[in-house]
Formats: C-alpha cells, sequence, structure tokens
C-alpha cells in the first residue's frame, strides 16, 4: 500500500542522514534510519483517509551492504496524528521482525485496523535501527482475512 502514496505522507521522529529519509522506507527503496541518539523513534505513514490494514512486511536496509535491521517493533495507529492506540500482539506489544536485511517478514495483525495513520517503533535491532515496510490492507472498512 505504501507504493499508493506520495513522499511526503512518510514521515519519522528523526533521520540518520540524508541517505536514510523517511521516503526510502519503501519496500522498493534503500530504508530508514533515524538519529542514533532519539530514544523512541518511530516512521508513519499518512494514507490521507482511512484504510483497512491487516499486516505490516518489515525488511532490512538495502544500502552499500550494511546489515541493519529490525528484530522488533511496535505498532500504534490513529486518525487524527494526536491520539494514538497501541498495537497488541498477544499478551505483549512487540512484533518479531527481521533476522537477516534482505527476507522480508509479514506479521499479521490480531484483528484488522481501519485508520488513517500508521506507525512503528523500532525496538530491538542488528547493528542500527534500519527499515523498509509495507502495509497489507485495502480501502475503507473491508473485513479482510489474511492467511
Amino acid at each position: 500500500m505504501l507504493d499508493t502514496v506520495t513522499d511526503d505522507k512518510l514521515t519519522a521522529s528523526s533521520i540518520y542522514d540524508y541517505d536514510y529519509l523517511a521516503n526510502k522506507s519503501r519496500l522498493s527503496s534503500t530504508g530508514w534510519s533515524p538519529d542514533a541518539q532519539e530514544d523512541d523513534p518511530w516512521i508513519q505513514v499518512d494514507f490521507g483517509r482511512p484504510l483497512t490494514m491487516v499486516a505490516v512486511v518489515t525488511k532490512g536496509l538495502d544500502f552499500n551492504n550494511h546489515n541493519e535491521y529490525v528484530k522488533k517493533y511496535k505498532v500504534r495507529y490513529s486518525n487524527t496524528s494526536v491520539n494514538w492506540t497501541m498495537v497488541f500482539n498477544g499478551t505483549n506489544d512487540e512484533f518479531e521482525a527481521n533476522s537477516d536485511r534482505t527476507t522480508p517478514v509479514t506479521n499479521t495483525l490480531p484483528s484488522p485496523i481501519v485508520a488513517r495513520y500508521l506507525r512503528l517503533y523500532p525496538t530491538e535491532h542488528h547493528d542500527y535501527r534500519s527499515l523498509r515496510f509495507d502495509v497489507i490492507g485495502c480501502e475503507g472498512n473491508a473485513n479482510l482475512n489474511i492467511s
């Protein structure tokens, strides 16, 4: 779904430098990395309208053979970009992510989310908090099941 949004709809709490901008966070690009000093970084997509989301796909950094990837992350969503709701994965709020930089990992959300905004918060990483991602879903408030 990220291929349908413009670059300005991908934003982040910070960037490491201009090689790691938020708009490089699509699976088909090189990857986003936050500032090394930031305690609670996030990457966000604004779909411009509420969409139904059922899964998140992540990969590591694809830049100069850096072996950087996120091992765990949290997900929050919103319709206002002010009030955010945490997604719980069973009994905790973290999703298992990547174990290398190239293999895509898909995490199905516990139930479909209908929201305009989605944020990922990297919580554990290898070498650096770098990632690429996408969201699986559809327009509007639909009943989607992913197996």
